[in-house]
Order: C-alpha cells, then sequence, then structure tokens
C-alpha cells in the first residue's frame, strides 16, 4: 500500500516537474484521477485489504461514521456535475493547485476534504432518520 501510493505521489510530482522543465502544463493527476488507472486500482486494493486487516473492535462512533460512508460516496461523488460543482466551482480546487503553495494546498485538501466528509455525512443521517420515520408511519 506504501509502495503504491508513494507511486501515485511520485508520478503527480514527476509530471508536474516536467511540466514546469518543458513549458507545458501536462495533466498532473493521470495516474491517480480517474478509478479505472491502474496505478489508483492497486492503490485502493492494497487500502482496503489494509484496513481490512485492521482490527478495532467495536465502537459507537465509528459503527455511525461507517452506516454512512457509502450515502457520503453517493452524495458527493455520484455524478460529473456534482464532482464538477462541489471540488471546482465550491472547494476551487485547481485554482488552490495551481496558485498556493504546497503547505497551503495540503492545508486546503485536508479541510475541504474533512468539511465535505462531514456535510454529507449529516445529510446522510438526517435522510435515514428521515426515512425511518415514513417506513414507521407505514408511508
Amino acid at each position: 500500500m506504501l509502495i503504491c501510493l508513494l507511486l501515485s505521489w511520485l508520478s503527480v510530482l514527476v509530471i508536474s516537474f516536467v511540466s514546469n522543465k518543458i513549458g507545458r502544463v501536462l495533466p498532473y493527476f493521470y495516474f491517480v484521477a480517474d478509478s479505472n488507472k491502474i496505478l489508483a486500482i492497486f492503490t485502493a486494493i492494497f487500502m482496503f485489504l489494509f484496513a481490512k486487516s485492521i482490527n478495532i473492535g467495536s465502537n459507537k462512533f465509528i459503527n455511525l461514521l461507517s452506516a454512512s460512508t457509502f450515502g457520503v460516496l453517493m452524495i458527493h461523488a455520484n455524478s460529473n456535475t456534482m464532482r464538477k460543482w462541489l471540488w471546482q466551482d465550491v472547494c476551487k480546487n485547481v485554482e488552490n493547485f495551481t496558485s498556493s503553495s504546497l503547505l497551503q494546498f495540503i492545508f486546503h485538501a485536508v479541510v475541504c476534504t474533512l468539511v465535505v466528509y462531514i456535510v454529507c455525512e449529516f445529510i446522510d443521517i438526517i435522510r435515514k432518520k428521515i426515512v425511518n420515520i415514513l417506513l414507521k408511519k407505514g408511508m
């Protein structure tokens, strides 16, 4: 998993370096931006296997978060329109990547990711509560 992560980061840095050397903007995230790229597939598989092997027992908070993880995925990444609006228009990730320092970009990426996750988690929890209420009433 670590080797795949390092290769992912290295691919972004190498493409960025080559872009600067040739004076042309190349697609920085080519090897990791799409889920069907080989590096992204191997990274995802090894991360899943790593997470699967961790034994953390049972925890109510983790169970609450994990129960909504699929909902979070469906809310923020289900359509190209949502991804464009959220990551390009609202979070302005491309602008921050090209115009800020590495430390500022990392901070921006972490904060945006956490805020999006928390908001989507909240939306999914509310959705489940509404669905449970409707099911109890017999719709």
